[in-house]
């Protein structure tokens, strides 16, 4: 819940806050200008204020002249008589006339100074506010905030004060020199361009699941030894792993989960892939790590945002969930295309939470959609705690014939392929 307390005595106000702060998230002015200025730039950022306590007198505009002005603000915004605030005039005497204003004015309810706890409380309580909310309240509040935030960010980017990720430069170069079929040398001059890549690529040539009679010793013989296939694979995941960091430390948890998910979907796309025999129009290892970039994005702008002190308060978890569910699809199929990928890896972002209303276009959104349910199968569950029940009846493994025992197979193959790629990316941390 928002609230707004106006007190131009800074003793009052701090007392006010400290007891409706138990109630929801709580906000100060000190004269009635700042009060009317915050009220509005609620009510514009559709998180209207749902609680006001006013003081009547103070120095530049009474209180019953700001709770007029509240009352045109909030009609002019739209706000219906059973949406808007509830404003409870705060008095220094009660003087019963200046009371009965205030309630033709608008306000809908008065107290007198000094604050009674209690009192106040029960007052609240008549009103219908709680100290711990209702689920249903929190989920409004959350989705009123998660809406705030999702403008937010759109605004910062159009003004340009904030940018959206850059593609890895190697991992762009790479597929341009594999679309141009460059040689051999070329790849090789890329890559070394990049040491701590180079090594890790000749590292994984030599690991268990590839190695051969006599070790890779250099870039060149590590490539021969991957193939350039599985070589531009591991240069993406490897390039693409520095995407999922960041300085603000609450944020880490989050974008290493959403790193392991990524990562546990790239490997379950090319397992389906291979026991669906589908043909596809991209590769099934990058579409799979790509097709949560827009969650990616999304949880770095509101990082970056909480580090500029965008909000009064660290964002809201419940708020920045919702907003991240609720946009990344969109907001990843649209950084794809700004990427310059093809429209397959697109498309298949779009269509990745897709609850099969609309059938699928291809085999490459089937397999990306059933990648990420397999992923969360196997515990990789990115920010989406849902439990997975019945593969076999999803909408993807339904439009790719895939039953209950290929589906078991597949995720034996999944969970092997994993153990493996986690030791080798060293995934419990990113070389800078």
């Amino acid at each position: 819940m928002h609230i707004l307390v106006v007190d131009d005595e800074q003793v009052s106000r701090i007392k006010m806050k400290t007891l409706l702060g138990l109630f929801g998230r709580c906000r100060t002015a000190e004269n009635g200008q700042e009060a009317l200025r915050r009220f509005e730039e609620a009510l514009s950022a559709e998180d209207p204020y749902r609680l006001v306590t006013l003081d009547i007198e103070m120095p530049d505009l009474s209180g019953t002249e700001v709770l007029l002005e509240m009352r045109r603000l909030e009609r002019d915004h739209g706000i219906t008589p059973a949406r808007r605030a509830k404003i409870i005039m705060v008095t220094s005497h009660s003087d019963k006339d200046q009371v009965m204003a205030c309630i033709h004015s608008g306000c809908d309810d008065y107290i007198a100074k000094p604050i009674n706890q209690q009192l106040i409380v029960g007052k609240l309580g008549q009103m219908g506010f709680r100290k711990t909310p209702s689920p249903s309240a929190v989920a409004r509040d959350s989705a009123i905030s998660a809406n705030t935030i999702f403008k937010d960010i759109n605004r910062a980017l159009r003004s340009g004060e904030l940018q959206l990720p850059l593609q890895p430069q190697i991992s762009m170069t790479f597929r341009q020199l594999m679309n141009a079929n460059a040689d051999m040398q070329q790849i090789v001059a890329l890559i070394e361009k990049d040491m701590v890549i180079a090594a890790k690529v000749i590292r994984i040539a030599n690991s268990a699941l590839y190695r051969g009679f006599d070790p890779a010793l250099n870039t060149q013989q590590a490539i021969s030894r991957l193939g350039l296939t599985v070589t531009e694979q591991t240069v993406t995941a490897l390039a693409n792993q520095r995407l999922y960091v960041t300085d603000q430390r609450r944020f880490r948890p989050l974008l290493e989960s959403l790193w392991q998910h990524s990562l546990a979907a790239a490997h379950a796309a090319q397992c389906i892939e291979a026991a669906g025999r589908c043909r596809l129009d991209l590769d099934a290892f990058v579409a799979g790590l790509m097709h949560d970039i827009g969650a990616l994005a999304l949880i770095q702008i509101i990082a970056e945002m909480e580090k500029r002190n965008r909000y009064p308060d660290p964002v809201n978890t419940q708020a920045m969930t919702d907003t991240v569910q609720t946009h990344h699809a969109t907001f990843g199929g649209n950084l794809l295309k700004k990427w310059n990928f093809a429209h397959a890896y697109v498309q298949a972002t779009l269509d990745h939470h897709s609850n099969g209303n609309r059938p699928f276009g291809d085999a490459n959104s089937a397999v990306v959609h059933l990648a990420n349910l397999m992923a969360k199968a196997v515990g990789f569950h990115g920010m989406d705690r849902a439990v997975v029940e019945n593969l076999a009846q999803s909408p993807s493994a339904r439009y790719l014939q895939l039953g209950k025992p290929q589906l078991d197979n597949i995720e034996s193959d999944i969970r092997g392929r994993l153990a493996t790629a986690q030791e080798m990316l060293n995934t419990g941390g990113v070389d800078q």
